[in-house]
């Protein structure tokens, strides 16, 4: 059986990480073992990853200590030489230890979903690419920002699309319903990051009570921009209309009792979110960036607003430009752009025309939901994922 050792941080619980948790359960016919980049493994992945991964080795830590740079080198080299895997795969991180892999003349595979755009360090990003094996990427924009950024061949990518746990929707799910005699119920979930746009959806909810609309917005995930965002909240005067929850765990709950999911992401290569919401019957409004419009068919199965506005504004709407792509990838004119912000008031207005027309939105519910179940399918995701590793 094929040895397959991934290396990943698996201190946070984001799309890459969900999905790896979830595909080693789920693969066949492989051995996988795990270096882990961070400290810990998240209490929400730990017991999934543990019980489907053969060996787990901390390559920067020893027990709670952080080793040295020079010492985590002597380390890794270790670990991969006793562990003596047939091939490598990293999962959305351009490591060190890749150098450790051609030294032992170990295939390698980098697993992009992002990175490709954010790469601080062009050159070893370069040569991190060039000596892989195979790239394997998460959707159509990620193979295109590798072919016109990166200069990767196209041969040397197979795109494997994200998928979606079949069983993590009720099977007889039904399509929704704007419901008469309480608020309008938008979510948002991510980590709280400048690129995932939070402050514009909070600037659109206020475009959307200007309008006439009760609405209230919850916010699922954590991180660094929670302060700016609670800042924007309080600016705006909306305590009474925005919730943030913190790191959900129930995420089916939170799916069920919202009626659109809103995400001004200024970049995503592919949003898990976007095949969640849908399958869901939660109508997603977002950004027409990136992978975004691989997953929604505008006026559909949701709707893709064309960003706009300059990112000069996003200091004035409580955003931070800090972190930020230097480009994104244009799905109308396959080419590579500078990143612009969605408008918060057009994203409004769409959201009002749906209101306006509740039979509209239960059809775009409607639709979303069959097509969650036979597009987005995980078997498909793991199956395609197998044979890309296999066939190294």
């Amino acid at each position: 059986m094929k040895k397959v050792v991934h290396q990943l941080n698996l201190d946070t619980v984001g799309g890459v990480e969900n999905l790896f948790a979830n595909y080693v359960g789920l693969s066949e016919g492989l051995s996988h073992e795990l270096l882990v980049s961070s400290k810990r493994i998240h209490p929400q992945l730990k017991a999934a990853v543990e019980s489907n991964t053969d060996v787990i080795k901390y390559i920067k830590y020893l027990g709670p200590m952080k080793l040295p740079k020079f010492v985590r080198r002597l380390w890794a080299k270790k670990i991969v030489r006793d562990l003596n895997p047939d091939v490598m795969v990293f999962w959305n991180t351009a490591t060190h230890t890749t150098a450790i892999a051609m030294e032992k003349k170990i295939p390698y595979v980098y697993y992009d979903h992002g990175l490709s755009w954010l790469s601080p360090d062009a050159d070893r990003y370069r040569a991190f690419l060039k000596g892989a094996t195979k790239i394997i990427a998460c959707g159509y924009s990620s193979k295109r920002m590798m072919e016109l950024r990166w200069g990767v061949p196209a041969e040397k990518i197979v795109v494997v699309p994200n998928g979606f746990r079949e069983d993590a929707v009720p099977p007889n799910l039904q399509a929704k319903r704007l419901e008469s005699g309480r608020p309008l119920r938008l979510g948002l979930a991510g980590r709280l990051i400048p690129i995932k746009g939070a402050s514009i959806a909070i600037h659109m909810l206020k475009e959307l009570i200007s309008m006439g609309v009760s609405a209230e917005l919850h916010i699922a995930g954590e991180g660094k921009d929670r302060a700016l965002l609670e800042r924007t909240v309080t600016d705006l005067k909306l305590e009474e209309h925005v919730t943030l929850l913190g790191v959900v765990d129930d995420m089916h709950r939170f799916y069920q009792s919202i009626d659109f999911f809103v995400s001004p992401t200024l970049r995503d290569p592919f949003p898990l979110v976007a095949i969640e919401a849908i399958s869901h019957g939660c109508v997603p409004i977002f950004t027409a960036v990136d992978g975004c419009p691989d997953i929604i068919d505008h006026g559909k199965t949701g709707f893709c607003i064309n960003p706009t506005l300059p990112l000069s504004d996003y200091p004035s709407l409580g955003g931070s430009l800090s972190g930020l792509p230097k480009c994104i990838y244009n799905p109308s004119t396959d080419a590579l752009s500078d990143p612009l912000l969605p408008d918060p008031v057009r994203m409004a207005e769409v959201i009002k025309s749906l209101v306006d027309a509740p039979d509209t939105y239960h059809e775009v519910s409607r639709q979303g939901i069959d097509v969650g179940k036979s597009r987005f399918k995980f078997s498909h995701y793991v199956k395609g994922l197998d044979q890309a590793l296999r066939e190294v």
